[in-house]
């Protein structure tokens, strides 16, 4: 049972993670950058779900130091200090493509309100959250797949190794 929380705590971080941002967002594609957009309401629905599940991992962390297993409920607040690290934005991706925009009438939606559109170059590193050692920011090398990065990286005792 606490092994199959762990895998949902795992799964959240990973919902979580994917709304992260660093003051900047984009997705970078060899050869091409998407651009992203943000909305001011978009960011506070995804930072106040950030915030109930720091506040749901908190209580799963009580309540497991309250069965006397220590060393999952530290496991669990190392997962929600690297959630808690995070900037998190609300986006929207929008096809800036003028191909795709004139033959697809729909993607021409017309924007109304606040946006801010931002644009990345080629990353340098990515983000491994999760139950691992180390966990945090890693050079990104172009190629690589995600089992490649993951072999440098030990799983601590319970965690699935299918989510990080």
């Amino acid at each position: 049972m606490k092994k199959q929380l762990l895998v949902a705590v795992s799964l959240c971080a990973g919902f979580i993670a994917s709304a992260m941002a660093d003051s900047r967002v984009a997705i970078h594609y060899p050869g091409q950058s998407q651009a992203l957009v943000l909305q001011g309401a978009a960011n506070l629905e995804q930072q106040q779900a950030q915030q109930q599940l720091l506040a749901r991992l908190s209580a799963f962390s009580a309540e497991l130091r309250g069965d006397n297993d220590g060393e999952l409920a530290d496991l669990v607040d190392r997962v929600r200090a690297q959630l808690a690290a995070m900037r998190i934005t609300g986006r929207q991706f929008v096809p800036l493509d003028p191909d795709w925009i004139r033959l697809r009438s729909e993607a021409n939606r017309r924007l109304s309100g606040e946006y801010s559109v931002y644009t990345l170059s080629r990353p340098t590193s990515i983000q491994v959250v999760g139950v691992t050692t180390p966990a945090g920011p890693q050079p990104y090398q172009p190629g690589r797949d995600v089992a490649e990065y993951l072999q440098t990286h030990q799983r601590f005792s319970g965690a699935e190794k299918n989510v990080v």
